[in-house]
């Protein structure tokens, strides 16, 4: 990966990261999304 790429997906994460953490409900979805929560809310399997 060269430095131009790894800006570019840093920039991406730490976007993704503000947008994930301007509420409640964004930070659930993202968590959901990324397998961390199920819908209910509750820690997934693996991470019990």
């Amino acid at each position: 990966m060269t430095q131009k790429e790894f800006k570019k997906r840093s920039d991406e994460m730490r976007s993704a990261a503000a947008k994930a953490a301007e509420s409640k409900e964004s930070a659930r979805k993202f968590l959901i999304k990324a397998g961390l929560f199920t819908k209910s809310g509750q820690l997934a399997k693996p991470y019990r």
